[in-house]
């Protein structure tokens, strides 16, 4: 089941539609990004984030590759232990880069003019900073807005040209993230993979690498989806509030079919709800647990694969009691 408001929904369609367009067959590359052949899975990420970008920005589309053009503009993006052996030969300037200069999660960017063609440097400190160094660079000098709640972009298109920048940063707060504090059907507790993926994708591009997830363990009886544990043979029953069940503290339950005014079309099932919330009627306590284990881990593994941490944790009160 997708559940996603409208503005969601439209930020991802145009995020999907733009990562599956291809470059037209008629039109001859803008421009290249260059990256090493064996560039990290981070890299190679922040390449395909920068070409998808600069075609939304541009029209103009970028291939990605490990060779130089020798007549196009080039951005080059690639981390401190590899970017001194990136440097094109005969180039009189370069980029100096160091896993301590600007630092972990930092990133460097230069406008180089070489014989011929111009180079944007995007250097990391590490491979996360490289990533970070294509979004400084779409946010701060190409008019993009990164939020949670979508992109933002320049409303018209503008040849493709490379910004005068000559900057060093590393963030000034080593963990940097937010928690969405779950418990109720009007948080992340209905998050859908497709909703924890646009969150966590967004939080990447907004430099955030920390999503705190708080669940109550124990509190009247039960225990939430994401975790459990057996006590004297006993598995508890796991549960995450939907639309159907709603919550103890001042939620009610409701019947989405009974929505007016059409509203109730909106859903394609009885309730509303995370995934491994629902149709848990028939299904034993492990079988329940497991749903939201294995939903939990996948939304952890994707979290890796942008820079992000997850962390589940209970309150105060459940662990006195």
């Amino acid at each position: 089941m997708q559940r996603l408001t409208g503005v969601a929904v439209l930020c991802l369609a145009a995020g999907l539609a733009v990562r599956c367009a291809a470059a037209p067959a008629a039109t001859p590359p803008a421009g290249r990004i260059v990256v090493d052949a064996n560039a990290s899975s981070y890299e190679q990420y922040a390449a395909k984030e920068l070409q998808r970008y600069l075609y939304q920005l541009s029209g103009g589309w970028l291939e990605i590759g490990s060779e130089w053009d020798p007549q196009k503009p080039c951005f080059v993006i690639g981390r401190a232990e590899r970017l001194a052996a990136m440097k094109p030969s005969g180039a009189q300037q370069w980029v100096s880069v160091t896993p301590d200069d600007p630092g972990p999660q930092g990133y460097v960017l230069k406008k180089i003019a070489l014989p011929g063609r111009e180079v944007m440097v995007i250097g990391g400190s590490d491979a996360i900073g490289c990533l970070y160094g294509v979004y400084g660079l779409l946010s701060d000098y190409y008019g993009v807005g990164f939020y949670l709640g979508s992109d933002v972009l320049p409303d018209k298109k503008s040849p493709l040209a490379l910004p005068e920048v000559d900057e060093r940063k590393a963030p000034a707060v080593y963990i940097r993230g937010f928690l969405p504090w779950t418990n109720f059907p009007q948080s992340a507790t209905v998050y859908s993979w497709d909703d924890w993926r646009f969150i966590i994708d967004q939080a990447a591009k907004m430099r955030f690498n920390f999503i705190h997830i708080h669940n109550y363990n124990g509190e009247n009886g039960h225990n939430e989806m994401f975790h459990n544990f057996e006590v004297g043979g006993t598995l508890s029953r796991v549960w995450m509030p939907t639309a159907r069940t709603g919550h103890h503290w001042s939620c009610p339950g409701w019947d989405v079919a009974e929505y007016r005014f059409g509203a109730a079309d909106l859903f394609d099932d009885y309730d509303f709800g995370a995934d491994c919330a629902l149709h848990n009627e028939t299904l034993s306590n492990e079988a329940v647990f497991r749903k939201g284990a294995s939903l939990f881990q996948r939304v952890i593994a994707y979290a890796h694969s942008r820079g992000v941490c997850l962390t589940n944790s209970c309150c105060q009160t459940c662990r006195r009691q």
